[in-house]
């Protein structure tokens, strides 16, 4: 039997007989580490000097499946959690930028998995829930690590997002508590659950736990990132301000002090992965890890300097923020140590959900089951992306083209911090990841076969009768966006510059 019939067969009808009853459907475990690139996940190869930074990750690895080549449609959280829960892109789904909203229509896939009889439950650290709420319906409990105190805590990051981390995990313990025990004496444990955790800390400004900032660290290391939340007086984000002035071409650095901040972010990836394992464990003494699917991933990674000296990854359209990890465990229906190298998206965790849960999936999802990958079936031609409205980006996973018709130049922070100040992008790029996984070598112009294919492609994915949805951003900043570094301090909605192109593809 393969991979995909065994999964189906376990949310099948068991029996002939019209009252026999169905399977019990499998819990469902989502873990979700904000800000981590696919590339500095142990399962996916990375071996920094202070050993995997994901034990956690690794070990789902090695009892499931890698995806290795899994996209988000857009590089911050709240668009690309919105199309994680509805299975649609930020065009159709409407919520293109932080802090809006998607509107009623598009339904996320906790209310479909609560009409199955699935008690539902979310706690996801940075995702202030009185000021958010697009990711609130459908669960039973939702909570948030912030508790209302996001603007006031968010400025002061370098201490606090381990913080709201903290108070995140204990949560999902709690509720973990409250679950019935499967036991060898109490076989039943009671409805199936769905229980998502979401945490922050591997995000700027990079000021892990001092024990594994010294295990990542060069100790013969002695530059400015020595110190993320500086040498004298009170705590601060001194890495922050380095970073800022790294962008901005304020400061030279070199390849050491690039190599702080990689050990830097690898310290806060491990720090969160161990959390997460607290969540797993506590499952496990539940009785409740054995037989569950558990999944393991991103929103969006980090450019860490890859790209113009800038180290964050609202700006960027580059696969540094838009590759991310994904990793399933599902024991006795996902053969261990599986790799699948065919191209999906977070869009795709929708239906495969809702598959595995027995729950007929709509009609208007834009997701594609993952399911059938696991026994070979081709995956995506294309994974797409974009930058609010403005760009586009298209790639088969050996081409890629970026269209920017209107010479858009972002200008989050921390270019919002002076005039003139952009990440810059051409009017149309096109990268051979083949040979340039890193997207250093612009070739538009080089090969118009297949940039014509790629843009054609792309314009047969925008035309699409659903994707009409304009980008509304309100006209007031909101102060906890503000205190998260995502916008400037201007009422600029659209925040950017724009250069001349002459070209029209």
């Amino acid at each position: 039997m393969t991979a995909r019939a065994a999964a189906l067969a376990f949310v099948a009808t068991v029996a002939a007989c019209s009252d026999a009853p169905a399977p019990r459907p499998p819990d469902i475990v989502l873990l979700t580490v904000d800000t981590l690139r696919a590339d500095r996940v142990g399962a996916m190869g990375h071996a920094p000097r202070g050993g995997s930074p994901t034990p956690l990750a690794d070990a789902l690895a090695a009892r499931g499946a890698v995806f290795t080549r899994c996209y988000v449609p857009r590089g911050q959280t709240h668009p690309s959690l919105a199309s994680m829960l509805t299975g649609k892109f930020p065009i159709t789904h409407g919520l293109r930028d932080n802090g809006m909203q998607f509107a009623a229509e598009h339904v996320p896939f906790p209310v479909l998995l609560k009409r199955r009889g699935y008690r539902t439950a979310a706690f996801c650290s940075n995702l202030d829930r009185t000021r958010w709420p697009f990711w609130l319906r459908g669960f039973d409990v939702a909570e948030d690590g912030v508790e209302g105190m996001l603007t006031e805590e968010g400025a002061r990051g370098f201490e606090t997002h381990a913080t709201w981390d903290e108070r995140t995990v204990a949560k999902a313990l709690r509720w973990i508590e409250s679950l019935p025990r499967a036991a060898p004496d109490a076989p039943d444990p009671g409805a199936p659950f769905f229980l998502w955790v979401h945490l922050y800390d591997a995000h700027q400004p990079f000021t892990p736990s001092e024990e594994a900032r010294a295990r990542f660290a060069d100790p013969a290391y002695d530059g400015p990132f020595r110190h993320p939340r500086g040498e004298d007086g009170p705590p601060r984000d001194a890495a922050g301000e380095h970073l800022a002035a790294w962008a901005l071409g304020d400061r030279a650095y070199d390849a050491d002090d690039l190599a702080a901040v990689d050990a830097l972010y690898d310290a806060g990836v491990a720090d969160v992965d161990a959390r997460l394992a607290r969540v797993t464990a506590a499952l496990d003494a539940a009785g409740r890890l054995d037989d569950a699917m558990v999944l393991y991933s991103s929103d969006h990674g980090e450019e860490l300097g890859r790209h113009h000296g800038y180290f964050g990854h609202g700006n960027s359209i580059y696969d540094a923020v838009l590759h991310v990890p994904l990793i399933v465990a599902w024991p006795g229906r996902i053969a261990a140590g599986t790799r699948v190298d065919a191209l999906c998206q977070n869009v795709d965790l929708f239906p495969t959900l809702l598959e595995a849960a027995g729950v007929e999936v709509p009609a208007d999802s834009e997701g594609r089951s993952l399911l059938p990958l696991l026994d070979g079936a081709p995956g995506r031609p294309f994974v797409y992306a974009e930058w609010e409205d403005l760009l586009y980006s298209i790639s088969d996973g050996t081409w890629k083209a970026i269209t920017n018709p209107r010479g858009a130049q972002p200008r989050k922070p921390p270019y919002n911090r002076r005039d003139g100040a952009a990440f810059p992008y051409a009017c149309f790029e096109l990268y051979h990841l083949a040979d340039d996984e890193g997207e250093r070598r612009d070739l538009h112009g080089t090969r118009p076969a297949e940039e014509d294919r790629l843009h054609r492609a792309l314009r047969e994915f925008l035309s699409h009768p659903s994707r009409r949805t304009p980008l509304r951003l309100p006209d007031e900043v909101d102060p906890g966006l503000e205190a998260l570094g995502y916008v400037g301090s201007t009422r600029n909605k659209r925040d950017v510059l724009s250069i001349e192109c002459g070209e029209d593809r």
